[in-house]
């Protein structure tokens, strides 16, 4: 509200650190909080209409401003394969997604990162998809990669203060995944990028 009133620059440059500071506040409490949801079994799954393109855009739409400050494009490429009408939790999907972009963001200085949705396999109504987030960033090592998925483990503590979090995150996303049915797996080359791959289970309408 204060941003809209008549006010000089200085001052809007400190209600925007403002908002900042509490938005990051907020992913980092919501981010404790589902993980003892998680770890105590009671967060709770939907099976509703997922709009997996309009999911995608929305979250790439979010994002895109974090993208731009850095000279990065965020691309999207939807297999036509995959139905329109589909089943799952979307909320849960999108949590997942933006996460999974939004480290790609954070650890991005050059190129596209691209979101790349596939089925994997369909028996009836049930389709196995793949949603592969590529970057072009800064890689990880073997060793980063095999504690990556661990409860507050952070790839690299200097970037991780600079960039802030509890280093919760890709393990909330994974065990998100697991509890949908899926999976997160990553591919990764020090200095030239990584492949998030997550697979996920929906049912056609």
């Amino acid at each position: 509200l204060a941003l809209k009133t008549n006010i000089d620059e200085q001052q809007t440059n400190y209600l925007h650190t403002i908002r900042s500071s509490a938005q990051n506040l907020l992913t980092v409490i919501n981010g404790i909080l589902d993980f003892s949801k998680i770890e105590a079994g009671k967060l709770t799954l939907e099976y509703a209409p997922l709009p997996l393109r309009q999911t995608i855009d929305e979250t790439l739409h979010t994002l895109a401003s974090d993208a731009h400050e850095k000279n990065l494009q965020l691309i999207a490429k939807i297999d036509p394969k995959i139905p329109v009408q589909l089943l799952g939790d979307s909320l849960r999907f999108k949590q997942v997604l933006s996460n999974l972009i939004s480290n790609a963001i954070k650890f991005s200085e050059q190129g596209n990162i691209l979101v790349h949705a596939t089925v994997v396999v369909q028996q009836e109504s049930q389709i196995m998809l793949k949603i592969s987030i590529s970057d072009q960033g800064i890689g990880l090592t073997h060793e980063q990669q095999n504690d990556l998925f661990k409860p507050f483990s952070q790839t690299d503590a200097s970037s991780s203060r600079e960039q802030g979090g509890t280093g919760l995150g890709l393990t909330i996303c994974r065990q998100l995944a697991t509890l949908l049915g899926g999976d997160i797996l990553v591919e990764s080359v020090e200095g030239k990028g990584s492949v998030f791959k997550l697979f996920l289970p929906v049912g056609e309408i």
